[in-house]
């Protein structure tokens, strides 16, 4: 969610809402719950979009998508880092973390048609990026077309909660910038 959103702070606060209650209700220690989320949270800063990342490039007149590229190789070294943070946690303190029941092939399947959108979203992005198509600020108004047309196309956005999110993004940005 941090390289869709571009921001650690939107990132932490979104999915703090959503993914911390839900991981403590299933079992989760509290601190690896909230922790997980803050870590994540992070790589928002690194992985692009990253809007920091922008507003360093336009005040220190940089390359953008030279930054994203750096960004992105530290970013995933931050998160296999994280990754193995998780894994010795697990192993000294299995209780802390609970096992996850497998999932079915039909259910893998069913996954990644729900995620193929984001992934189609992104590959637009950062391959028009990255081979020099358009600029960043381009990248992100593509980025937000595609994920506008996507949720009207699967029908879970609606003429309201466009506007409605419409006037909340510009409320947040205004009070991040």
């Amino acid at each position: 969610f941090a390289a869709v959103t571009g921001s650690s702070i939107a990132c932490s606060a979104a999915i703090g809402l959503i993914a911390v209650p839900e991981m403590h209700r299933m079992g989760y220690d509290i601190r690896i719950a909230t922790g997980s989320v803050a870590a994540g949270g992070t790589i928002g800063a690194l992985i692009p979009p990253s809007i920091l990342l922008i507003l360093f490039g336009i005040q220190a007149e940089v390359s953008i998508t030279r930054l994203f590229m750096g960004g992105l190789v530290v970013g995933v070294i931050s998160l296999a880092l994280y990754v193995c943070a998780v894994l010795v946690t697990y192993w000294l303190y299995p209780d802390r973390l609970p096992r996850a029941k497998g999932s079915t092939w039909q259910e893998r399947i069913d996954g990644v048609k729900e995620v193929w959108p984001v992934m189609l979203m992104l590959g637009v992005v950062f391959g028009g990026l990255f081979s020099g198509l358009f600029t960043a600020t381009e990248a992100g108004a593509v980025g937000a077309v595609i994920a506008i047309v996507i949720g009207f196309a699967r029908k879970t956005l609606s003429w309201s909660s466009f506007t409605e999110s419409a006037v909340d993004t510009l409320l947040s940005s205004g009070s991040l910038f």
